[in-house]
């Protein structure tokens, strides 16, 4: 009986982790699609960035599972709400789960001749972004990014439930804010 609630509860939070890794590496996807062969930069990452929060956004309709979300459990493990085992086997089923989903839509994008896209623009692009940034120094790409980009995003995420709560009271005049956060 306890290994089958053990089987239940790794699956339900495998295929979140699954559905979190395949949205990702969509939205990742289809910014890299929409900004391949536009020159200005500025632009560039503009259209990006409005494109690549759509995945985060499906990632919240379907429920899914990111492992740098779930990484905030460890603040209850730290007061002693969930164990450390927990912990640990959580966060591992949901980064397995988001590495399946990922590498499940690369697989499908590579046999799909999207990379053929422009006489293979996007093909090189693709290849030029993952040079740069496997390239990275560990302080410039782990430090800086993680450190001083990611706590602005996530706040951003976390903060939309708190803007939903102020804005109940203003009816449908206003557009669901948890989306329109996503986008800031």
């Amino acid at each position: 009986m306890r290994l089958l609630q053990k089987q239940q509860q790794e699956k339900a939070y495998f295929c979140p982790g699954d559905h979190g890794g395949c949205f990702i590496a969509m939205g990742a996807q289809s910014s890299s699609l929409a900004v391949h062969n536009i020159t200005d930069v500025g632009i560039a990452r503009t259209l990006a960035g409005c494109i690549f929060p759509v995945g985060l956004m499906m990632i919240v309709f379907v429920g899914g599972e990111l492992f740098t979300g779930d990484c905030m459990m460890s603040m209850a493990c730290m007061k002693g709400r969930i164990g450390f085992g927990s912990l640990l086997r959580t966060l591992l089923i949901v980064y397995l789960g988001n590495f399946a989903g990922a590498v499940l839509i690369a697989f499908l994008v590579a046999h799909s001749g999207q990379y053929d896209y422009s006489a293979g623009a996007l093909g090189a692009y693709t290849i030029k972004t993952a040079v740069g940034k496997t390239g990275l120094k560990f302080y410039a790409g782990a430090v800086f990014r993680h450190f001083m980009q990611y706590p602005g995003v996530r706040s951003c995420v976390n903060g939309s439930g708190q803007q939903k709560i102020l804005a109940e009271s203003a009816g449908d005049l206003l557009p669901d804010p948890g989306l329109c956060s996503i986008w800031l």
